[in-house]
């Protein structure tokens, strides 16, 4: 995809699947015309009303940040800060909130579901499950961001939810892995359970259930697409309905039947519950979800199209790529062509789109279907195609020494690789921007650069001077995760 003078998106005539990596654009401004860029968003202009510093205010700026929002500080309308540092006074907000609230409570889950794990009768399962909570808690941690934005009291059922559909998708990314098994059929029932811990009880929740889970430039020539004052809301359609993954059917393995079914291909089957406990507890925050019946639909069809990605990339190596191929050939729909087959994959192995909705399902009984089209247009592929590309960035060398596929590696040339992945997180941002709730959904995209780029990882394989590219194309509120993120790491380092 390349990006016209007016920095919108514009794609090629020619037909074909052999796509390159998006072309790098220039930067564009970040703040509006007419104010000056060397702005300290965090400096207080001259002007407080005379209580700003009064008990009653300082209990408003708390209760403020509580909810994700910027303090009111009791400041005149002359002294607020430009747009884009009002943006950055929002994102640095809710910031603090994901730091101070949101992570001891996701660490707190995770805890109880690692005492769960530690019980798994099966050696194998065991070890997997354990590998899986202790390599990949920040999975868990990063998808959590969407609770920094909603009330507190509703904080811990969408931290519940998220928490336990994440553990599932990393416990059987581990099963698959490192399994001895090859089958895909094998793969595609383990991931039933994906499927059934978001599909909504059928009338109602139990009455008694466990307790506490480069771009492929776009290719030139097509028509250019419309700016964001022009376009229409994105139909839910820009999500391919996966060929497989319908809703399970009795006969199927579910939580109800102590999760057995779920490894009957399995070579390795007693977890004592712990699937099943997983499944439940997703099931059962979301039936507390007022609004989940409006983005059920969407939600599975993401979902889906996880599953495909995981029983198509694992399983023997010689048929991997082919497999992979021929998926994107068949299920990409209107991005085949604009998207390479490997960052079509990638945009299907982010769950950051599911999350999105859980909290739209919580905070809105009645969620407008033109706020569900808008964030799954923005989500896929654009803000989870970054995602997942971070991802394997970093696991470049560790999927080199396990012969596991890595989506990053496509691209050949590692210019190619940065310019693709410094086109997402521009799109991305561009997306963000776009939707309610933007300051939350830049504070995602930016987060993703922060979190990722400060892992140990980036240093050991000398990816330095990528990471600075990339954090320039995400801009301040990317060096500013960056920052937290640094902290954050370090500070648990000490404390650890």
């Amino acid at each position: 995809m390349n990006l016209a003078e007016n920095g919108e998106p514009f794609h090629r005539d020619e037909p074909g699947p052999a796509a390159r990596p998006l072309e790098a654009a220039a930067p564009r401004d970040f703040f509006p015309a007419g104010h000056v860029r060397r702005v300290n968003p965090f400096r207080r202009e001259p002007g407080p009303s005379r209580d700003a510093d009064s008990p009653a205010a300082r209990r408003r700026s708390a209760s403020a940040c509580e909810a994700g929002g910027v303090p009111d500080v009791g400041e005149p309308a002359r002294s607020k800060p430009p747009g884009g540092a009002r943006r950055l006074l929002a994102e640095a907000a809710r910031l603090a909130t994901y730091v101070g609230r949101v992570l001891p409570a996701v660490d707190r889950a995770l805890d109880r579901w690692q005492a769960r794990a530690a019980l798994i009768p099966d050696p194998e399962l065991r070890r997997q499950a354990l590998a899986s909570l202790r390599t990949k808690r920040f999975h868990c941690e990063g998808g959590a961001v969407f609770a920094a934005a909603v009330p507190p009291d509703r904080r811990a059922t969408l931290v519940e939810a998220i928490v336990a559909l994440q553990t599932i998708s990393d416990y059987l990314d581990n099963l698959c892995d490192r399994s001895e098994s090859l089958d895909p059929a094998d793969y595609r029932q383990l991931h039933q359970a994906m499927l059934d811990a978001v599909t909504p009880w059928p009338a109602q929740a139990p009455a008694s259930v466990p307790r506490r889970a480069v771009m492929p430039p776009p290719h030139r020539g097509q028509a250019p697409l419309p700016s964001r004052a022009e376009a229409p809301l994105p139909r839910l359609a820009t999500v391919p309905a996966p060929h497989r993954g319908a809703p399970p059917s009795a006969d199927e393995g579910t939580a109800g039947s102590g999760g057995r079914a779920y490894y009957r291909l399995h070579p390795h089957q007693d977890d004592g519950g712990y699937l099943a406990a997983l499944v439940t507890s997703c099931r059962t925050a979301l039936a507390a979800f007022p609004g989940y019946h409006a983005v059920a639909s969407p939600v599975r069809r993401l979902v889906a199209l996880y599953n495909d990605l995981q029983v198509n990339k694992h399983g023997d190596q010689a048929g991997r790529l082919p497999r992979l191929e021929a998926w994107y050939h068949r299920e990409a729909g209107r991005w085949h062509g604009r998207l390479a087959w490997w960052e079509f994959a990638a945009a299907c192995g982010s769950t950051l789109g599911v999350f999105a909705l859980f909290r739209e399902a919580l905070l809105h009984p009645a969620p407008p279907a033109e706020r569900v089209a808008a964030l799954v247009d923005a989500y896929f592929p654009w803000i989870g195609g970054l995602h997942i590309l971070l991802d394997y960035l970093i696991d470049q060398a560790e999927d080199r020494a396990g012969g596991d596929l890595n989506l990053v590696r496509p691209y050949g040339d590692p210019s190619r690789a940065v310019e693709g992945l410094a086109a997402f997180a521009r799109e991305a941002a561009r997306r963000a921007e776009a939707l309610p709730d933007a300051p939350l959904h830049r504070l995602v995209v930016d987060g993703l650069l922060g979190l990722y780029l400060t892992d140990p990882k980036v240093a050991r394989q000398h990816l330095q001077p990528v990471a600075r590219r990339l954090l320039a194309a995400g801009g301040p509120g990317a060096r500013m995760c960056f920052a937290a993120s640094r902290f954050v790491r370090r500070w648990r380092g000490n404390a650890g």
